[in-house]
């Protein structure tokens, strides 16, 4: 059985009206925190980048590397040099039981290409399924139509999609809590590159 894993980038939301397709495929959605919260570029490209699995990030999570903190904590933590926070919750949604109404927007302030990619193995190159222009939005729904061309009912192959990007419906409001990376550890070399 292969795992193919798709990557999100731009900025997240939530409010998707379309009905999210039903069925059994082998797609699961993971997401990080929780509704509402948001997700530092940062940590979103080294995720892309390094090709980053489920095992990879709960191991960063584990070592207190990836962390989830409320605006209260992060101001703490630069005037004070306090740090309180907690772990990010990385959940897997399956595909049949998925009700997370998410989209997906497109932005000229983040550098470099918004939407829906994959790396491409044998090439080592990223590949886009999905691009988005500066406020271009795709529903979640939408993502998993472009997904279930890659498997099929009952098919061995897996497809994780990350969704490396915020969640909520305005990325820059929401419950204040963001994933970010821990400001006393060196994140240079976090996890590893997963082939």
């Amino acid at each position: 059985m292969a795992i193919y894993r798709f990557y999100v980038r731009g900025h997240g939301g939530g409010g998707s009206k379309q009905p999210l397709p039903s069925g059994n495929l082998p797609i699961d959605l993971i997401t990080f925190g929780e509704y509402g919260c948001r997700m530092e570029a940062t940590v979103a490209d080294t995720i892309i980048q390094k090709r980053w699995n489920t095992d990879v990030i709960n191991k960063v999570i584990n070592e207190d590397r990836l962390i989830y903190w409320t605006l209260d904590q992060r101001k703490d933590w630069h005037t004070n040099q306090v740090l309180q926070y907690v772990a990010p919750t990385l959940v897997r949604h399956m595909y049949s039981s998925l009700d997370l109404r998410l989209v997906l927007q497109g932005s000229e302030d983040i550098a470099g290409p918004c939407g829906v990619c994959y790396w491409n193995e044998p090439t080592g190159e990223l590949k886009w399924i999905l691009e988005l222009a500066d406020k271009q939005e795709v529903e979640l729904s939408n993502i998993l139509i472009a997904l279930r061309e890659y498997v099929s009912e009952g098919d061995e192959n897996q497809i994780e999609l990350y969704w490396t990007a915020c969640l909520d419906v305005e990325h820059r409001r929401g419950n204040d809590k963001v994933v970010s990376f821990n400001p006393h550890q060196s994140n240079d070399n976090a996890g590893c590159t997963v082939r």
